[in-house]
């Protein structure tokens, strides 16, 4: 080794501290559909200097494949392992030139702006998908690692050819003969001005990629069983990321109005009890009001579903307000010692709840959405339970408060 000499040694010594490159395997094979990959890589940047498009802009992304964790090649060549290996997805926005008039490809910028909106969910904040804030948007979407679909295919080779006298860009058969001429891509003037206006004519075609926006991930346990996709539920500010690469815990699903849950706070006290009562009937919404207002009071979960009327809990609300409780004889009193009664959410009851959900300035807020979740585990210390739930039968809540519980009315 030492006869390489100092263009080694500098070369190596120049790299000693650097992080080690990986293999990512090479391309994924054609044909894999339905899989499921963990995006860890997505922005905008440019081309750098020296290289070929030098400054054009692009959008990339970048997501480990889940599954399959094989795949069976075509013809008996074999199977081939594939998890852990990366999907991308990539585009030229604008060239050097386009951005110095303040051009761009409309079609391609349209497309970013749709893996963006696929990528965080189909509620989110409609800001998040303007140009001032396409950035950092890529930029949060990064840090949530949120999981998508994807597939993969590879197009016919393609060639320059002669047809009918004339210069094509065409797709040819297994045996290299002219399937047909490319719309669009002819007549050229020569084959040499053909040649040059399809570069990777001639090539072989690379494999493509298709996402397909967010999917609920498995993940499986040790005993080789799915086990849950689950979310914290515990609200937190998301921390400043030291880098664009940094990891950070992020909910899966789109984003509402950061201002909503302090709106809903400042005018819980003001809110008319009676209108509510009016609407419940008819308005699942009002329903929840009045089972938030219901909970923020101090009532129990279990008061408000065994509630007959939807009157009954505005009088729960207003009883708790004022301090007051029913007045009960010894003798009910001596039953509620050898009866007690049910304090807080027991395992398998339904109840409707909002998830937490990523604002337009990157806080996690409480949601808009009721979603239906069964009761897995209570934890009567911390007055918390852990939700399943039931229209996708997949997701987990964990750590949601007994009072963000909302009671299911007809």
């Amino acid at each position: 080794m030492m006869g390489l000499g100092s263009r080694a040694e500098q070369f190596l010594d120049k790299r000693k501290a650097a992080e080690p490159e990986l293999p990512g395997g090479g391309d994924l094979p054609p044909g894999i559909e339905n899989g499921v990959a963990q995006v860890v890589l997505c922005g905008f940047g440019k081309v750098q200097a020296g290289k070929k498009n030098a400054g054009a802009l692009f959008f990339q992304a970048q997501a480990v494949v889940k599954t399959p964790r094989t795949f069976d090649l075509p013809k008996g060549q074999g199977t081939v392992p594939v998890a852990g290996r990366r999907t991308r997805i990539m585009k030229t926005l604008a060239s050097s030139a386009q951005l110095a008039k303040g051009e761009f490809d409309e079609k391609a910028m349209a497309w970013a702006q749709d893996q963006l909106k696929m990528l965080a969910g189909k509620d989110a904040d409609p800001t998040l998908f303007t140009l001032q804030r396409l950035e950092s948007t890529a930029v949060l979407i990064q840090k949530a690692k949120p999981h998508t679909l994807f597939r993969t295919w590879k197009g016919s080779r393609s060639d320059v050819r002669q047809v009918d006298g004339k210069w094509w860009l065409c797709n040819l058969n297994d045996d290299g003969s002219v399937k047909a001429a490319v719309p669009g891509k002819g007549p050229y003037s020569s084959q040499e001005a053909a040649k040059n206006a399809n570069q990777f004519a001639g090539t072989e075609p690379m494999t493509q990629h298709v996402w397909g926006g967010l999917v609920p991930w498995v993940e499986p346990s040790p005993n080789g069983q799915a086990a849950a996709h689950t979310q914290d539920e515990t609200p937190q500010v998301p921390v400043e990321q030291e880098t664009e690469a940094s990891p950070e815990s992020f909910d899966e699903f789109a984003g509402q109005e950061g201002e909503e849950q302090e709106e809903e706070a400042s005018h819980s006290a003001s809110e008319d009890l009676d209108e509510l009562v009016a609407a419940a009937p008819d308005s699942r919404s009002a329903r929840a009001r009045l089972q938030e207002l219901a909970l923020q009071a101090g009532v129990a979960p279990a008061a408000v579903k065994n509630a007959v009327e939807w009157a009954d809990v505005k009088e729960l609300i207003e009883a708790a307000a004022a301090g007051e409780g029913e007045e009960t004889t010894e003798d009910e009193e001596t039953a509620e010692e050898k009866e007690p009664q049910k304090q807080g959410p027991e395992v398998g009851e339904v109840y409707g709840y909002k998830p937490l959900v990523i604002s337009k300035d990157g806080k996690k807020v409480r949601g808009k959405k009721i979603v239906d979740c069964e009761v897995k585990e209570v934890n009567a210390e911390k007055e918390t339970v852990v939700l399943k739930n039931t229209v996708d039968k997949k997701t987990i809540y964990k750590n949601v408060r007994w009072a963000d519980l909302i009671v299911l009315g007809t």
